[in-house]
């Protein structure tokens, strides 16, 4: 494990929200940035102001390859934790992933064994979000997550 000789705080979000340097590295998919925070010490665990941790943070992005290196250093608490949208509901990291469309990321979070089916505060499943935001990959991947369509139906009239 390399060591971290000057002391830098690498846990520390910066104002005004909390970003920690590995919140941004996973956000910008900088494998090799997560992969060194990771072994300098830092905290896969740290959740800012609205409930954004370093694997939120790479599921809402799309980035995949983080959120598989992020996995092993991140509690089931913190996979579980509400991210609070702007209308002030929570919603889980699968939750996240159906509404902004990352069907790959829901894909990994139900080979990590995170639940593709949970409930937020409002009784609201990740299909249910999917649905209401038309992203269709991310409703087949949940329907189907081993990717074997049940049914063959035109979507076309």
């Amino acid at each position: 494990m390399l060591v971290n000789e000057f002391d830098v705080p690498l846990n520390e979000g910066y104002e005004p929200i909390g970003f920690t340097p590995l919140y941004c590295a996973a956000r910008l998919g900088r494998t090799d940035s997560v992969r060194l925070l990771l072994s300098l010490g830092a905290d896969a665990n740290t959740v800012d102001q609205h409930g954004w941790s370093p694997i939120s943070a790479a599921v809402g992005a799309g980035h995949v390859d983080c959120l598989a290196i992020l996995h092993p250093f991140t509690n089931v608490e913190v996979l579980e934790h509400p991210i609070i949208s702007q209308s002030g509901v929570g919603y889980p990291i699968v939750h996240v992933a159906a509404h902004l469309g990352q069907a790959a990321c829901i894909k990994e979070l139900h080979r990590l064994k995170v639940s593709i089916v949970s409930e937020n505060e409002q009784h609201m499943r990740p299909i249910h979000c999917a649905a209401s935001r038309g992203n269709v990959d991310c409703l087949t991947t949940l329907c189907s997550p081993d990717g074997q369509r049940k049914h063959n139906v035109s979507m076309h009239r």
